[in-house]
């Protein structure tokens, strides 16, 4: 448990490599898969919109993650987002409250809130939890001194569950994240995408499995693999 210690030494450390801070590929998560006891299986996602590796610390963030990589209308997001310590902490001893701010070996720690995510108009706080954890009264304690830290700033808070990602959404959205979407370079997606539209209106009628196999069997790029037709019109759905 060495390794999970949290301290103010620890956090200069952290702040001086820049955790916490920066944007997009220059962001830095506070928080580590090397820094906390995972609870579930962590995951390193690299992401095509952000241009760096995203750390999950469960199979829901992780579904979160891919989520966030397919919606066209997020422009950024932050994952392990740290909060002031000395607003929890205020909101932690408010006598509507008066909750025990999150420790660790008595240690007063900085709290993070799970995602961060910008849109055009607007950002929202986002916290990933089962909903097994939501009739234990320490976990809702802390949930809503994270909801009071984000109110305070007028952001929007949220909590989100599996019921938010049925399981045949996350095992279709990270199929959809497989690596054909980074190794194909993006003059063959444009190309790819003009092939689909020459077939699209040659054949109107024809449903997308047809479309797809005809360009397995005929692209003049390349040969592609069965199944793999299937998988660039999904890319080009997506493909911006």
């Amino acid at each position: 448990m060495a390794n999970y210690v949290q301290n103010t030494r620890k956090y200069e450390k952290w702040i001086k490599e820049g955790r916490g801070q920066g944007q997009k590929e220059t962001y830095k998560p506070w928080l580590t898969v090397f820094d906390v006891p995972s609870e579930g299986r962590s995951h390193r996602i690299p992401s095509f919109k952000l241009k760096r590796e995203i750390t999950a610390f469960s199979d829901l963030e992780a579904a979160r993650v891919y989520q966030l990589e397919n919606d066209c209308s997020v422009i950024d997001y932050n994952e392990q987002y740290p909060l002031n310590r000395d607003r929890t902490l205020a909101i932690a001893n408010r006598p509507e409250f008066a909750f025990t701010h999150p420790r660790i070996r008595e240690f007063p720690i900085v709290m993070t809130t799970d995602f961060v995510v910008h849109y055009a108009d607007r950002i929202e706080a986002e916290q990933i939890k089962p909903t097994s954890k939501l009739d234990n009264d320490r976990v809702l304690e802390k949930l809503k001194i994270e909801q009071a830290y984000w109110e305070e700033q007028g952001i929007k808070f949220l909590i989100k569950t599996e019921k938010d990602f049925p399981l045949d959404l996350r095992k279709n959205l990270q199929w959809l994240h497989q690596p054909q979407w980074y190794q194909t370079p993006d003059h063959l997606l444009r190309a790819f995408a003009a092939e689909f539209m020459e077939l699209f209106t040659r054949y109107p009628n024809d449903r997308l499995a047809d479309i797809a196999e005809y360009l397995e069997l005929n692209t003049k790029l390349a040969r592609l693999q069965e199944g793999n037709g299937l998988m660039m019109l999904a890319i080009q759905s997506l493909y911006r």
